[in-house]
């Protein structure tokens, strides 16, 4: 996943966050879907794994920014 984003123009460091991410994601969707005994769409269950994850970011940036260290 990492080596297509970076095919498609991502910055090296950009492309292999985004693909640990999303695996991240997916293993939760997965693990949620296998505990489901009414087998809810695994799509869906992505999906709304990705939307928690983008309302965590969202709420975090508007709260305000990461403060920043100085490297020696």
């Amino acid at each position: 996943m990492a080596e297509a984003l970076r095919e498609r123009g991502a910055a090296e460091q950009a492309a292999t966050l985004a693909a640990e991410v999303a695996m991240c994601v997916f293993r939760g969707a997965l693990a949620r879907w296998y505990g489901d005994l009414e087998r809810q769409d695994l799509r869906t269950l992505f999906r709304d794994s990705f939307d928690e994850l983008s309302s965590v970011l969202a709420d975090r940036s508007r709260d305000q920014a990461l403060p920043t260290t100085s490297r020696p």
